[in-house]
């Protein structure tokens, strides 16, 4: 189990801690930034072996690329996958809990 766990948590980057998620949380929603390559159910089976948890329902976005400068250098921030992840109300993840 463990090699499978090294092989696919660069895949699922952070969790998102703002004021808005952690209202979330009460309605067992947890939101993940995730690689922009996995799918909807990759996401659900990586994070259902992870975690040892069932899921209800996964809704998933790209965020857009961002202007920003640079001392004089223009560039653009990369852009991510936002996961909201709703679990059955029976189902906590332990490590990220309010």
């Amino acid at each position: 189990m463990l090699n499978f766990v090294r092989i696919f948590l660069p895949f699922l980057k952070y969790q998102v801690f703002t004021d808005k998620t952690n209202d979330l949380l009460k309605y067992n929603i947890y939101v993940f930034d995730v690689d922009k390559k996995l799918n909807k159910l990759q996401i659900k089976n990586i994070i259902e072996y992870i975690f040892n948890i069932k899921i209800y329902s996964i809704n998933t976005y790209i965020k857009n690329n961002k202007y920003c400068c640079f001392n004089k250098i223009k560039g653009l921030k990369t852009n991510y996958k936002r996961a909201f992840i709703r679990l059955k109300s029976v189902n906590i993840i332990p490590y990220f809990s309010c």
